[in-house]
């Protein structure tokens, strides 16, 4: 029978009535699995993805297909949001078999686990046909099957292993510069982002990008910069309506969006626009910031505190649908001053034309005068907000996407960075409360004291499932930014527990890197991820996180294992770099001149008075509240050694503006 009615996730419960006997990852699986010597399906998705509706319907919905799969296999439902560890190990799995990675991941494994074959999304007809050839091979070629386990079991593993160059002691800038330089025939300078298609941002590739070009500003890197950001802006892979991003684009041009909207993407793509107005000072980055800041709180933030997970792409009227307009019922529907501020912002040619759903995605006209789309203070003109308002009201008739309320902890951390860099960015102390509130709920709410661990989610007001590495890596990066902005002296502890708590639970004995899972939470072994992907490595940001403690805690071990994390990296930096950003911007606290700013005072506000909208480049900087303190005073180290303290703030801010450390306000 089909089990999934009872679960907490939406994605199962979205199965829960298929006729497929779906089961919850759970230990029994396998034991199982083992005793009946059948095979596993293991399909995982998450609720807000487009192609896992589709096959559902296609595939598990079907009374044919229910029966091939009932009968020779157990089959496994797993929401990749609650348990990424699963995701990970299986699409290292289809990595290893030279398939392309993507959800639905549907993994025909052995009685213990293993991988024989994996693929993404398959129509009817050819998931039948694989099914009966995979059990056809099971049953009559049993150590073939078991082969091609051990093959790929052999794959992930060599993904785990690092061979240290012992030849290569110190980092090179020459490798960052070549791997930027080998960018030029990657970057789309006609549509922004990389070329090809489909389009993901990658946040932390633009963030790297920004703070590189600061020092070094290749030609073709300040051409595709500035051009990327407005793209993405002023395009259809944005909300201009609502706010916020969809999770990618369909084509090169940006023109149609797959329209999921991710929590990380929110988050991330805030920071990468805060600090885009930082360096350049744009009304449009401030305004992208504000607008998307404003959608993630009015759609993504819940009642009990915190972030919700996703927003689905699909409606019960279809994918899009939701987003789309028909120029013509427009027109019929809008004032004539609202129709004529419509055309001369948006653009309603073929290029933002959908031939699927016969209506256009709003995209703002790229030659469209900067002052109608925002003011002086980066908010939305009266005759633009005024047709938004009528928009909305159109839109409230429609049939909305479904939010998936999970609350992971990795992802709200990513939003704290948010909050705390608004706060650094434009003085506002809404950002600031508003990052106190949730740095309180992420410490007191995902920690378990009684049984002393870190939890992932939160789902109906209960936290589930043990915390991972990512989740961990990121909460740490999270309140080493809120410790800057914070007048609690004991965040700075909470982070040295953390770090030793990571260290623990989740050092590779064998590598200088930290496996994803404290457990292999009934996985065949544990794995090692490197890669950045929308979000960054999790691994390169510990990197980053165990430098910036070993700065503030004067811990020297912890600084020289985060440069040998690095040291292994340099080698998958020069082959692809936009995979490996966050690596790139680690390294650079070594291949580049990098400063440790250290400020005692007794109040943050005063202290932020001197640093509110400046670009920081290459910088780490500890911000100490001591209260006994009369008088300010400012440190400036690099990795050898420190100046001697000044209590001249001013005068030594504006030598590390001289020097390039920091900008203008």
């Amino acid at each position: 029978m089909n089990t999934l009615y009872y679960s907490t996730s939406l994605y199962l419960k979205q199965h829960a009535h298929q006729p497929v006997h779906w089961i919850p990852w759970e230990r029994e699986v396998f034991l199982r699995a083992k005793t009946l010597q059948k095979l596993v399906i293991i399909s995982i998705g998450y609720s807000s993805c487009h192609w896992c509706h589709v096959m559902a319907h296609e595939c598990f919905e079907d009374s044919e297909v229910a029966k091939t799969m009932n009968a020779f296999f157990i089959n496994v439902k797993v929401d990749r949001e609650e348990l990424p560890e699963v995701d990970h190990f299986y699409m290292k799995a289809i990595s290893a078999m030279g398939g392309n990675g993507g959800w639905p991941l549907n993994c025909i494994c052995l009685p213990d686990g293993r991988p024989i074959y994996a693929a993404t999304y398959l129509p009817k007809n050819n998931w039948i046909a694989l099914l009966n050839s995979i059990q056809s091979l099971f049953v009559n070629e049993q150590n073939t099957a078991i082969q091609y386990a051990n093959q790929v079991e052999s794959a992930i593993k060599e993904s785990n292993r690092f061979i240290l160059d012992s030849t290569k002691n110190s980092l090179s800038s020459e490798t960052i510069h070549r791997a930027v330089q080998n960018l030029e025939h990657q970057l789309d300078y006609t549509h922004g982002l990389l070329q090809g298609a489909p389009k993901f941002i990658m946040p932390g590739f633009w963030l790297f990008l920004l703070e590189f070009s600061v020092r070094h500003p290749f030609p073709h890197i300040t051409k595709a910069l500035p051009h990327t950001l407005k793209s993405i802006a002023m395009l259809g892979i944005r909300d201009l309506l609502n706010g916020g991003f969809y999770r990618y684009s369909t084509d090169s041009s940006l023109k149609i969006p797959h329209f999921e909207k991710m929590l990380y993407d929110q988050a991330q793509l805030i920071n990468l626009f805060w600090d885009a107005y930082a360096k350049y000072k744009d009304g449009l980055y401030l305004n992208t910031a504000q607008h998307t800041l404003q959608f993630m709180e009015s759609c993504f933030e819940l009642p009990q505190q915190g972030f919700a997970a996703a927003l689905d792409a699909d409606t019960a009227d279809g994918e899009g649908v939701y987003y789309c307009w028909n120029l013509n019922q427009l027109k019929n529907s809008l004032s004539i001053e609202q129709w004529k501020v419509f055309t001369t912002c948006f653009d309603t040619s073929n290029a933002s034309f959908w031939e699927e759903a016969k209506a256009h995605v709003l995209r703002y006209n790229r030659a469209v005068e900067s002052q109608l789309l925002y003011n002086c203070n980066a908010e939305t003109p009266e005759p633009l907000q005024s047709l938004f308002n009528s928009l909305k009201k159109i839109q409230s008739g429609r049939a909305a996407p479904v939010l998936d309320t999970k609350q992971i902890l990795s992802w709200n951390a990513l939003v704290l960075k948010t909050y705390v860099k608004g706060y650094e960015t434009t003085g506002k102390t809404y950002y600031k409360n508003k990052a106190a509130s949730l740095a309180h709920f992420l410490m007191s709410q995902f920690y378990n004291l009684q049984l002393g661990i870190w939890q992932h989610q939160i789902s109906n007001f209960k936290a589930y499932g043990k915390a991972n590495f990512e989740d961990l890596s990121y909460l740490l990066s999270s309140l080493l930014d809120w410790m800057n902005c914070s007048e609690d002296a004991s965040i700075k502890t909470r982070c040295r527990d953390l770090t030793q708590y990571i260290w623990f639970h989740f050092k590779d004995p064998q590598s200088p890197m930290f496996f994803f899972g404290s457990e292999s939470n009934e996985l065949p072994f544990p794995t090692i991820e490197l890669q950045d992907g929308v979000q960054p490595s999790a691994n390169a940001l510990m990197a980053e996180n165990l430098l910036r403690m070993g700065l503030i805690d004067q811990y020297q071990p912890w600084i020289d294992h985060a440069k040998g994390m690095i040291l292994s990296m340099q080698n998958s930096i020069s082959n692809a770099l936009p995979y490996y950003s966050q690596w790139a911007k680690s390294a650079h606290y070594w291949t580049e001149p990098m400063v440790f700013i250290k400020i005692v005072g007794n109040s943050v506000d005063e202290i932020w008075q001197y640093l509110h909208g400046r670009y920081r480049y290459n910088c780490v900087l500890w911000v100490l509240i001591d209260e006994t303190k009369n008088a300010f005073n400012i440190s400036v180290c690099d990795l050898e050694s420190c100046k001697r303290s000044d209590s001249d703030i001013p005068s030594v801010i504006n030598s590390l503006v001289a020097q390039g450390f920091l900008g203008s306000t």
